[in-house]
Protein backbone atom coordinates (compact mmCIF):
# COMPACT_ATOMS: atom_id res chain seq x y z
CA UNK A 1 0.00 0.00 0.00
CA UNK A 2 1.08 3.58 -0.58
CA UNK A 3 2.56 5.91 2.03
CA UNK A 4 0.02 8.17 3.74
CA UNK A 5 2.27 11.24 3.47
CA UNK A 6 3.81 11.17 -0.01
CA UNK A 7 1.19 8.84 -1.56
CA UNK A 8 3.83 7.70 -4.07
CA UNK A 9 6.18 5.17 -2.48
CA UNK A 10 5.20 1.87 -0.94
CA UNK A 11 4.84 1.71 2.83
CA UNK A 12 7.35 -0.22 4.95
CA UNK A 13 5.79 0.45 8.37
CA UNK A 14 3.38 2.60 10.33
CA UNK A 15 3.47 5.40 12.91
CA UNK A 16 3.31 4.17 16.51
CA UNK A 17 1.00 7.09 17.41
CA UNK A 18 -1.50 7.61 14.57
CA UNK A 19 -0.91 4.18 12.87
CA UNK A 20 -0.67 5.78 9.42
CA UNK A 21 1.31 3.90 6.80
CA UNK A 22 4.77 5.32 6.14
CA UNK A 23 7.46 4.72 3.57
CA UNK A 24 11.15 4.49 4.29
CA UNK A 25 11.69 8.18 3.36
CA UNK A 26 8.75 9.77 5.17
CA UNK A 27 9.00 7.68 8.35
CA UNK A 28 11.42 8.83 11.05
CA UNK A 29 12.88 6.08 13.27
CA UNK A 30 13.31 6.74 16.99
CA UNK A 31 16.95 6.91 18.07
CA UNK A 32 16.14 5.02 21.26
CA UNK A 33 13.59 2.30 20.47
CA UNK A 34 13.95 2.42 16.63
CA UNK A 35 10.16 2.55 16.18
CA UNK A 36 8.89 4.53 13.22
CA UNK A 37 6.88 7.75 13.60
CA UNK A 38 5.53 10.36 11.21
CA UNK A 39 7.12 13.84 11.31
CA UNK A 40 4.30 15.46 13.36
CA UNK A 41 4.71 12.83 16.12
CA UNK A 42 8.51 12.89 16.37
CA UNK A 43 10.26 14.99 19.04
CA UNK A 44 13.77 16.34 18.64
CA UNK A 45 15.85 17.00 21.77
CA UNK A 46 18.36 19.78 22.20
CA UNK A 47 21.16 17.30 21.61
CA UNK A 48 19.72 16.44 18.18
CA UNK A 49 18.15 13.06 18.99
CA UNK A 50 14.84 12.12 17.37
CA UNK A 51 12.50 10.41 19.86
CA UNK A 52 9.03 9.01 19.48
CA UNK A 53 6.23 10.22 21.76
CA UNK A 54 6.64 7.34 24.20
CA UNK A 55 10.40 7.70 24.59
CA UNK A 56 10.10 11.48 24.84
CA UNK A 57 7.50 11.20 27.62
CA UNK A 58 9.68 8.66 29.43
CA UNK A 59 12.69 10.96 29.16
CA UNK A 60 10.73 13.93 30.59
CA UNK A 61 9.34 11.79 33.43
CA UNK A 62 12.85 10.66 34.27
CA UNK A 63 14.05 14.28 34.36
CA UNK A 64 11.19 15.34 36.62
CA UNK A 65 11.75 12.40 38.98
CA UNK A 66 15.48 13.10 39.16
CA UNK A 67 14.84 16.83 39.75
CA UNK A 68 12.39 16.06 42.57
CA UNK A 69 14.86 13.66 44.15
CA UNK A 70 17.65 16.24 44.11
CA UNK A 71 15.40 18.92 45.61
CA UNK A 72 14.18 16.59 48.32
CA UNK A 73 17.73 15.57 49.17
CA UNK A 74 18.69 19.21 49.76
CA UNK A 75 15.73 20.13 52.00
CA UNK A 76 16.17 20.83 55.70
CA UNK A 77 14.42 17.61 56.71
CA UNK A 78 16.84 15.60 54.64
CA UNK A 79 19.87 17.46 56.06
CA UNK A 80 18.66 16.83 59.61
CA UNK A 81 18.21 13.12 58.94
CA UNK A 82 20.86 10.48 59.49
CA UNK A 83 24.04 10.72 57.48
CA UNK A 84 23.61 8.86 54.22
CA UNK A 85 27.28 8.71 53.43
CA UNK A 86 27.50 5.20 54.86
CA UNK A 87 24.53 4.10 52.75
CA UNK A 88 26.28 5.40 49.66
CA UNK A 89 29.36 3.36 50.47
CA UNK A 90 27.26 0.22 51.01
CA UNK A 91 25.18 0.75 47.86
CA UNK A 92 25.99 -1.38 44.81
CA UNK A 93 28.06 0.26 42.06
CA UNK A 94 25.11 0.18 39.61
CA UNK A 95 22.86 2.19 41.98
CA UNK A 96 25.59 4.74 42.66
CA UNK A 97 26.20 5.16 38.93
CA UNK A 98 22.48 5.67 38.25
CA UNK A 99 22.27 8.28 41.03
CA UNK A 100 25.24 10.20 39.64
CA UNK A 101 23.84 10.11 36.09
CA UNK A 102 20.41 11.33 37.27
CA UNK A 103 21.93 14.23 39.21
CA UNK A 104 24.11 15.18 36.24
CA UNK A 105 21.03 15.08 34.00
CA UNK A 106 19.17 17.49 36.31
CA UNK A 107 22.09 19.87 36.63
CA UNK A 108 22.59 19.96 32.85
CA UNK A 109 18.91 20.64 32.14
CA UNK A 110 18.00 24.22 31.39
CA UNK A 111 16.02 26.15 33.98
CA UNK A 112 12.34 26.39 33.08
CA UNK A 113 11.03 29.93 32.59
CA UNK A 114 7.36 30.47 33.42
CA UNK A 115 5.99 32.83 30.74
CA UNK A 116 2.75 33.53 32.60
CA UNK A 117 4.70 35.19 35.42
CA UNK A 118 6.48 37.54 32.98
CA UNK A 119 3.16 38.35 31.30
CA UNK A 120 1.41 39.10 34.60
CA UNK A 121 4.25 41.14 36.13
CA UNK A 122 4.68 43.31 33.02
CA UNK A 123 0.94 43.95 32.74
CA UNK A 124 0.66 44.84 36.45
CA UNK A 125 3.55 47.29 36.04
CA UNK A 126 1.69 48.88 33.13
CA UNK A 127 -1.52 49.16 35.20
CA UNK A 128 0.42 50.83 38.02
CA UNK A 129 1.93 53.28 35.54
CA UNK A 130 -1.53 54.08 34.12
CA UNK A 131 -2.96 54.70 37.61
CA UNK A 132 -0.13 57.13 38.34
CA UNK A 133 -1.00 59.02 35.15
CA UNK A 134 -4.65 59.21 36.21
CA UNK A 135 -3.85 60.65 39.63
CA UNK A 136 -1.28 63.10 38.26
CA UNK A 137 -2.75 64.68 35.09
CA UNK A 138 0.30 66.90 34.64
CA UNK A 139 2.29 63.78 33.74
CA UNK A 140 -0.10 62.72 30.96
CA UNK A 141 1.65 64.92 28.39
CA UNK A 142 5.30 65.82 27.86
CA UNK A 143 6.53 68.77 25.84
CA UNK A 144 9.15 68.08 23.19
CA UNK A 145 10.33 71.08 21.18
CA UNK A 146 7.12 72.87 20.16
CA UNK A 147 4.72 69.91 20.46
CA UNK A 148 3.26 67.83 23.30
CA UNK A 149 3.07 64.04 23.26
CA UNK A 150 0.88 61.76 25.45
CA UNK A 151 2.91 59.67 27.88
CA UNK A 152 0.06 57.16 27.96
CA UNK A 153 1.34 55.78 24.65
CA UNK A 154 4.07 54.00 26.63
CA UNK A 155 1.37 51.71 27.99
CA UNK A 156 1.23 49.99 24.59
CA UNK A 157 4.81 48.82 25.17
CA UNK A 158 3.73 47.05 28.38
CA UNK A 159 0.76 45.55 26.53
CA UNK A 160 2.97 44.25 23.70
CA UNK A 161 5.49 42.55 26.00
CA UNK A 162 2.75 41.10 28.21
CA UNK A 163 0.92 39.72 25.20
CA UNK A 164 4.13 38.21 23.81
CA UNK A 165 4.87 36.22 26.98
CA UNK A 166 1.22 35.14 27.24
CA UNK A 167 1.44 33.87 23.65
CA UNK A 168 4.61 31.94 24.51
CA UNK A 169 2.87 30.28 27.45
CA UNK A 170 -0.19 29.35 25.39
CA UNK A 171 1.77 28.17 22.35
CA UNK A 172 4.39 25.83 23.83
CA UNK A 173 3.39 22.38 25.04
CA UNK A 174 6.10 22.56 27.71
CA UNK A 175 3.92 24.97 29.71
CA UNK A 176 0.64 23.12 29.15
CA UNK A 177 -0.17 22.90 32.87
CA UNK A 178 0.12 26.69 33.33
CA UNK A 179 -1.88 27.74 30.27
CA UNK A 180 -4.83 28.93 32.37
CA UNK A 181 -2.54 31.23 34.35
CA UNK A 182 -1.61 33.05 31.13
CA UNK A 183 -5.08 34.59 31.12
CA UNK A 184 -4.19 36.49 34.31
CA UNK A 185 -1.64 38.48 32.35
CA UNK A 186 -4.06 38.89 29.44
CA UNK A 187 -6.71 40.34 31.77
CA UNK A 188 -4.22 42.77 33.29
CA UNK A 189 -3.10 43.75 29.78
CA UNK A 190 -6.71 44.56 28.85
CA UNK A 191 -6.99 46.79 31.93
CA UNK A 192 -3.75 48.44 30.83
CA UNK A 193 -5.28 48.98 27.37
CA UNK A 194 -8.28 50.77 28.88
CA UNK A 195 -5.99 53.03 30.92
CA UNK A 196 -4.00 53.81 27.78
CA UNK A 197 -7.07 55.04 25.88
CA UNK A 198 -8.30 57.02 28.91
CA UNK A 199 -5.00 58.83 29.43
CA UNK A 200 -4.42 59.51 25.73
CA UNK A 201 -7.91 60.96 25.30
CA UNK A 202 -7.25 63.61 27.96
CA UNK A 203 -6.47 67.02 26.37
CA UNK A 204 -3.14 68.67 27.19
CA UNK A 205 -3.24 71.37 29.90
CA UNK A 206 -3.54 74.94 28.62
CA UNK A 207 -0.81 77.39 29.57
CA UNK A 208 -1.99 80.31 31.75
CA UNK A 209 -1.69 83.75 30.08
CA UNK A 210 1.15 85.87 31.44
CA UNK A 211 0.08 88.65 33.76
CA UNK A 212 1.88 91.61 35.30
CA UNK A 213 2.02 91.15 39.08
CA UNK A 214 0.35 93.88 41.09
CA UNK A 215 -1.60 95.41 38.17
CA UNK A 216 -5.18 94.45 37.44
CA UNK A 217 -5.73 93.21 33.91
CA UNK A 218 -8.34 95.07 31.89
CA UNK A 219 -11.28 93.11 30.54
CA UNK A 220 -12.73 95.78 28.22
CA UNK A 221 -16.08 96.01 29.99
CA UNK A 222 -15.14 98.61 32.63
CA UNK A 223 -17.08 101.81 33.14
CA UNK A 224 -15.53 105.27 33.01
CA UNK A 225 -15.15 105.42 36.80
CA UNK A 226 -13.51 101.98 36.90
CA UNK A 227 -11.08 103.04 34.18
CA UNK A 228 -10.12 106.14 36.21
CA UNK A 229 -9.56 104.04 39.32
CA UNK A 230 -7.45 101.55 37.34
CA UNK A 231 -5.38 104.45 35.91
CA UNK A 232 -4.79 105.96 39.38
CA UNK A 233 -3.67 102.60 40.81
CA UNK A 234 -1.25 102.02 37.94
CA UNK A 235 0.24 105.53 38.33
CA UNK A 236 0.54 105.16 42.11
CA UNK A 237 2.35 101.85 41.70
CA UNK A 238 4.69 103.39 39.17
CA UNK A 239 5.46 106.33 41.50
CA UNK A 240 6.21 103.96 44.41
CA UNK A 241 8.61 101.97 42.26
CA UNK A 242 10.39 105.16 41.31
Amino acid sequence: MECHICEVRSSVGYCVECHQLLCETCGVPCDQCRKMSCPPHIHETKSGKALCAGCYAERRAKKEAARAEVVQRHTKEHRDAVDTSFQTLDAPPEAAADEISNEALVLSARRVIEPWRFSLYIAVAGVAYGIVLLFFPNLQHVAFFSRTYPTGALLFVFIAFSGFWAWVGLRNEEFFQDRVKCFYGIGAALACLVLAFVTISQPPPKAAPPSIPGVQVRTGTETTEELEQWRDKALNKYNREQ
